[in-house]
């Protein structure tokens, strides 16, 4: 459709953040819970309600958790850890991850121009 005039109405949109957990190992393994901290420790957001219970992790698999940063009840820009904890009751910890400045500005600068 070809239009002249008025820009069409662009909608805004939200970052998200994606917790992706792989299996690398050769078993099967369940994943109990998922959740995220700041990097002081203080605050952290917990997937439990999005998962759904335990989740199947076959051999290199995956299992995605995700959440828009807005509903984070934290600021996550000074970094964060992601954790899992399987049915083993063994605790895998990330790295400090940090948010994708372009992207976040990007996603800003979009949400500025659907204002009117």
């Amino acid at each position: 459709m070809v239009s002249w005039g008025e820009d069409p109405k662009r909608d805004p949109i939200e970052s998200q953040l994606t917790l992706i957990v792989v299996n690398r190992g050769e078993t099967i393994e369940w994943v109990r819970s998922v959740w995220i901290e700041d990097a002081a420790e203080t605050a952290g957001y917990d997937f439990e309600d999005r998962m759904g219970g335990d989740k199947e992790l076959k051999p290199r698999a995956r299992v995605l958790a995700r959440v828009a940063i807005d509903d984070l009840p934290f600021d996550p820009s000074g970094g964060f850890y992601g954790n899992v904890r399987l049915a083993s009751g063994q605790l895998v910890r990330s790295q400090l991850q940090h948010l994708d400045e372009v992207i976040l500005e990007h996603v800003a600068d979009w949400n500025r121009t659907t204002e009117t």
